[in-house]
C-alpha cells in the first residue's frame, strides 16, 4: 500500500470529516494532523509545513498552547522547518517545545530529556556548537537520573553529545564520550547496525582531526559506507 496510498486514503478521510463535521471538529483535527505527518514522510515537507500551520492554529484557538496533541505538533513542525530551510523556526519551534515540557512534564522526564537533545541538535546544525552542549550535558543527565546505569538510551543521547563537542574541535573529550558510545551501542545492536556505523564514523573524524592514522583507519572500516559529520 506504502506512504502515497496511505496519503491518499487519509486525505479522502480529511475532505468527508470537513464535510460531515466542519473543519476544527476534534476529528478533522486529528485527520489532518495525520495528513501532515504521512505528507512530511512521504517526502513533501513543503506541503506538511503548510497543512501543520493551519491544523495548529486552529488547535491552539480551541485546546491551548500546553495541550499535548498541540506540542506534538509544534515538535514535528520543528523537524519540517529544518527540513525546508527555515533554521529560525526550526530552532523557536523546538524552545517552545522544550519550553512546555520542562512546565507540564518536570525535569525528570523521558521526553524533557529528548526536548533538551532536539534542542542541542538544532543550534549544532545551526554552527552554533557552544550553546549547544549544555543542552546535551543536561539530556544525558536527565537520563542518568531516570534510567539504570547501562540503560541504551543515555548513551544515544551521549551520542549528540560527543556530536556537539567535535563540531567545538573538543577532541579529546570528544574521543572519551564517543568511545563510551560506541562500546554501548554496538554491544547492544551490533557493530554492522547504522547506529554503530554512525558512530564509528564519527570517531573516525575524532582521530583524523587528532593525525592518529591508525585509529582513524579503524573507525574508518568499521564506520563501512559511513561519514563522520
Amino acid at each position: 500500500y506504502g506512504l502515497v496510498g496511505s496519503e491518499m486514503c487519509i486525505r479522502d478521510s480529511l475532505e468527508t470529516a470537513r464535510a460531515a463535521l466542519g473543519p476544527e471538529h476534534t476529528r478533522t483535527l486529528d485527520i489532518a494532523m495525520a495528513l501532515g505527518n504521512v505528507t512530511w514522510q512521504a517526502g513533501h515537507p513543503g506541503e506538511a509545513r503548510d497543512l501543520m500551520e493551519r491544523t495548529l492554529s486552529i488547535m491552539e484557538r480551541h485546546n491551548g498552547p500546553d495541550h499535548p496533541a498541540v506540542l506534538s505538533l509544534v515538535n514535528n513542525l520543528a523537524f519540517v522547518y529544518r527540513e525546508t530551510g527555515d533554521t529560525g523556526k526550526s530552532l523557536a519551534a523546538f524552545e517552545r517545545a522544550l519550553d512546555a515540557k520542562r512546565r507540564t512534564l518536570g525535569e525528570d522526564h523521558w521526553s524533557t530529556a529528548v526536548g533538551y537533545h532536539n534542542l542541542g541538535h538544532q543550534l549544532r546544525m545551526m554552527g552554533r556548537p557552544e550553546e549547544a552542549i549544555p543542552n546535551h550535558e543536561e539530556a544525558v543527565a536527565i537520563a542518568r537520573r531516570i534510567f539504570a546505569p547501562d540503560d541504551i538510551r543515555i548513551q544515544l543521547l551521549n551520542s549528540g553529545y560527543g556530536q556537539a563537542l567535535l563540531a567545538s574541535k573538543r577532541l579529546n573529550e570528544a574521543e572519551g564520550i564517543l568511545t563510551t558510545v560506541y562500546e554501548r551501542i554496538s554491544s547492544e545492536y551490533g557493530a554492522d547496525h547504522s547506529r554503530s556505523q554512525s558512530v564509528a564514523a564519527l570517531l573516525d573524524t575524532v582521530y583524523t582531526k587528532m593525525g592518529d592514522a591508525d585509529r582513524a583507519g579503524r573507525y574508518q572500516q568499521l564506520a563501512g559506507s559511513g561519514a563522520g559529520q
